[in-house]
């Protein structure tokens, strides 16, 4: 089978045949010469995704499929996409809505011609009458889920042969993420019915389309998020009329996810979308970029930051979620973000306003130890040891955001606290080494950003220096990819702040 997904929200369904008429035989002409004692036979109705028969219900763990991403400012993401199962929170096999219109396409069993072609409608009480002729017949239904009835150019009397095929064709081609879920195809054909029955029991429709949502999981908790899925889709697909069975029609579409809660909680999950399957997903992978999470956009950031590749072969007619986990993988110092300050000041030094005596954003004039923003950052003598213990440049480190929004990676790799040396005999400055695997992979390593200072009225950002504050008075550190010292500076410069946690 193949398979295609929805590419915008909007779109129509026609019904056509592929398969040549041949010219009509006598025996023909008796089939249309015959007059039916009509009755009437009722269906209850429901409808159902295929569930996993073999995938367990999981929260995350490390799994063959996990796709990993390092965003952007000590962020990781991991994908995981898990077909669902009726043990899960949703049970995959539902009731059929009332008022969902349907397409029944009845057929003369010994001729395989449609005898009739019949516009239903779902009862309140979840039911489907249709009228049939007192032979033997078969019933194909066609549904949107919805209250839109698929039209078609087949008509009474058309042979129904093994070709004979559904198109869908989209009438947009962008997709609005805040526009309602588009249609959902679903098919059910009954067995041979015979003139003796009239009620049929149960019969379900099947979705020839999956569906999927996202699961975010986020660390710091989420209240809101929005996620796109690029080329997750396929932009039509054609369809057999006798098995459901489709072959994708090849493009591909976007489709967007999200999510708003009231709360803030470890996960929160998007409403359903449905997508057709695609057929070749290597060609053209699934990109699935994060837009925006608790209000913070992500938008200017290249998408190769803030996204994972999926290349998984989803199937038709399931149901899936996939698992964004988003999380601070402790790579970048503790304490430091893109904001500059005066030593010690309460308040962050902005671009553009040069602080005043007086301002929150003025440097504390004590001559003893911080008390206010840099009171957590290493003191003279940690910044020793710390040095002594060995430094690192790398121009491949972890992304980090500048104060302008602009992404780097550069910056130096040093011991965490429990690692350094016990003394540090009054070391002031150190070369610079270079940084290799193991100061990128080792957890007895951590980054520090070269994100420049602040200088009246516009940062320095030339992402090959960095200036940071101590806890002791007037006592900063400096480095390049050369070497790094400390050295007594006037407290008036802009530089960042940092603590080593552990």
């Amino acid at each position: 089978m193949k398979r295609q997904y929805f590419k915008n929200l909007s779109f129509s369904l026609l019904l056509f045949a592929y398969a040549f008429l041949p010219s009509c035989t006598n025996d023909e002409a008796e089939i249309e010469k015959i007059i039916y004692e009509g009755r009437t036979i009722t269906f209850d109705v429901s409808q159902s995704f295929n569930e996993s028969p073999d995938e367990q219900t999981r929260g995350f763990s490390e799994k063959s499929d996990t796709v990993y991403q390092e965003l952007i400012n000590d962020l990781q993401i991991a994908t995981v996409v898990e077909q669902d199962k009726a043990t899960n929170s949703r049970v995959l096999t539902e009731t059929v809505a009332e008022g969902t219109k349907v397409l029944a396409f009845i057929i003369e069993k010994s001729s395989n011609r449609i005898y009739k072609i019949e516009e239903l409608e779902v009862s309140n009480d979840h039911r489907l009458t249709c009228e049939v002729p007192n032979v033997n017949v078969e019933i194909v239904f066609y549904s949107y889920n919805s209250t839109i009835v698929p039209t078609t150019i087949l008509s009474e009397g058309d042979y129904i042969s093994s070709e004979t095929a559904i198109n869908t064709e989209y009438v947009k081609s962008t997709y609005n993420a805040h526009t309602p879920n588009g249609p959902d195809l679903i098919f059910a054909k009954t067995g041979t019915i015979t003139p003796n029955d009239y009620d049929l029991g149960t019969i379900t429709f099947k979705h020839l389309f999956s569906r999927y949502k996202v699961r975010f999981h986020y660390d710091q908790g989420v209240k809101s998020f929005q996620v796109n899925a690029s080329s997750i889709s396929a932009s039509g697909a054609e369809i057999s009329i006798n098995t459901g069975e489709y072959l994708d029609k090849g493009g591909s579409s976007t489709s967007a996810v999200y999510a708003e809660s009231n709360t803030t909680a470890e996960s929160l999950d998007s409403e359903y979308r449905i997508f057709i399957p695609r057929d070749n997903i290597s060609d053209l992978p699934i990109i699935m970029a994060i837009e925006y999470v608790n209000g913070q956009s992500f938008l200017e950031v290249p998408v190769n930051h803030r996204s994972t590749t999926l290349t998984r072969f989803f199937d038709p007619g399931c149901s899936y979620t996939i698992h964004i986990y988003l999380k601070t993988i402790g790579k970048i110092i503790n304490g430091w973000s893109k904001n500059y300050y005066q030593w010690d000041a309460t308040a962050l030094y902005s671009a553009g306003s040069k602080p005043k005596p007086g301002d929150a954003s003025y440097y504390n004039p004590s001559s003893g130890s911080a008390v206010n923003s840099c009171k957590d950052c290493p003191s003279q003598e940690d910044v020793s040891r710390m040095m002594a213990s060995g430094v690192y440049w790398d121009d491949k480190g972890p992304a980090w955001k500048d104060y302008m929004g602009y992404i780097h990676t550069t910056g130096v790799w040093v011991m965490k606290k429990s690692k350094w040396q016990a003394e540090a005999n009054g070391i002031s400055v150190v070369p610079v080494q270079t940084a290799g695997d193991m100061q990128r992979t080792s957890d007895d390593y951590i980054f520090i950003p070269a994100s420049g200072y602040m200088s009246y009225p516009w940062p320095i950002t030339n992402t090959q220096t960095g200036y940071y504050w101590t806890s002791t008075s007037e006592i900063s550190i400096y480095f390049d990819k050369d070497q790094m010292w400390y050295d007594g500076v006037n407290k008036e410069n802009g530089f960042s702040i940092w603590t080593f946690k552990e």
